[in-house]
């Protein structure tokens, strides 16, 4: 789920108690009151609504227009209007001279740098773009509506990656998107908004997105990696599968792909250095040592004794696995037997699960993209950078 933080001053959305049809309530200030207290904080209440994203749409449409929306406002209460025309103001009225001078004050959203840049006709701007560019571009941004408000220096990979997950647009489109954030945070990094080290944007993953079924797969989360962790203390309940309920934690704590985690031999694991050898991957990048985290070592072992197969995981009478088999024939019937139906969990999920961990811990950069099999930014960072063994298992001990 997508965490937001709005700008200050804007106003707030929050979840109210209990079992409700409309649980998000919002409310924007309105201004400030001196109490003996101190200072308190007035609010408009704009309403309660089904889902959180609304109560933006909210906010970004009073703040457009006040007196027209809360006109609407009291109109859709009564149901005289629907409430796609409660939120018929939510367009930005904002001028890119009236974000220059409050933009100190208010923080910088990804909706103040997009202004800014398409009104900005410099090298690194929008305006000198071509017509078809730029309609292309103001396309991709009203894909970018679930973030638009957030703070740019807020906006993780993580937040990315959701926002491409849970779309329903094909390949094409969201590769727009991505390079519109390209462009955005480039933007951003000459305002001097965030550091150059703080561009996630390339790491963005659109190989699912050509796939209406895989495309929709979302990054396992915490809850639900805490769950199957319990479930792997007791697995009896799932017979003879239980056991590769031990290979969703080893994917999520060592951010392989299923087909470099099925093609691992066992000869080329080493426990006692703590890392094991990926010597075939899709990519050249991908061919890489991998840390093992201490959290997964005894399901390594057991896996090391299982059977008498060359390979660390493999099928019930001990042959070779394919990604496909192993979807079909284990990872889906694990996935229903967790009570996972329906929340979109991939294999991908696992490694999706484990860049976003190590992202939230802050690892470098550098070693995420070792651990993970990403491809380096630069040549200098690609041939001349050394990174031993030791950095990359303290990284994958803090998740």
């Amino acid at each position: 789920m997508i965490k937001m933080r709005l700008p200050n001053g804007f106003g707030s959305v929050t979840k109210l108690s209990g079992k409700r049809r409309n649980p998000w309530r919002a409310r924007a200030t309105r201004g400030w009151e001196i109490t003996e207290k101190g200072t308190k904080q007035l609010y408009v209440n704009l309403g309660c609504y089904e889902k959180k994203i609304q109560g933006i749409q909210a906010l970004t449409a009073y703040h457009n227009d006040p007196d027209i929306f809360t006109g609407l406002l009291d109109m859709y209460k009564k149901g005289h209007v629907t409430i796609d025309d409660l939120f018929a103001l939510r367009l930005p009225k904002t001028s890119p001279e009236k974000i220059i001078k409050n933009i100190e004050n208010v923080g910088t959203t990804l909706e103040q740098i997009y202004v800014l840049w398409f009104a900005d006709s410099g090298k690194y701007g929008c305006a000198s773009k071509s017509d078809q560019r730029i309609r292309v571009y103001r396309r991709s941004w009203e894909l970018c509506e679930p973030i638009k408000h957030m703070l740019v220096s807020d906006i993780t990979l993580e937040v990315m990656q959701n926002l491409i997950d849970e779309s329903d647009e094909n390949k094409i489109k969201l590769g727009n998107v991505k390079q519109l954030l390209k462009m955005l945070f480039a933007y951003s990094i000459i305002k001097n908004v965030i550091k150059k080290d703080d561009n996630m944007v390339e790491y963005i993953d659109l190989s699912q997105a050509s796939d209406p079924k895989r495309r929709k797969s979302k990054r396992l989360s915490t809850a639900s990696v805490n769950a199957i962790w319990e479930t792997s203390s007791n697995i009896t309940a799932f017979g003879e599968l239980g056991i590769y309920i031990y290979t969703i934690l080893i994917l999520s704590y060592t951010g392989l792909r299923i087909s470099e985690l099925l093609d691992l031999k066992k000869e080329r694991i080493f426990l006692d250095k703590r890392y094991l050898s990926v010597d075939d991957s899709k990519t050249p990048s991908g061919i890489r040592l991998v840390p093992i985290s201490e959290k997964i070592i005894p399901f390594i072992e057991f896996w090391l004794s299982h059977n008498d197969s060359k390979y660390l995981i493999s099928s019930f009478a001990g042959k070779h696995l394919s990604a496909s088999v192993f979807t079909n024939s284990y990872w889906n019937k694990l996935i229903d037997g967790l009570g996972f139906s329906g929340m979109n969990y991939t294999t991908h999920s696992c490694r999706k699960f484990c860049t976003s961990m190590l992202t939230t811990k802050k690892v470098d950069e550098r070693w995420i993209k070792k651990i993970i099999g990403h491809k380096a930014q630069d040549l200098t960072e690609d041939v001349y950078t050394e990174i031993e063994i030791e950095p990359l298992i303290e990284a994958i001990n803090l998740i």
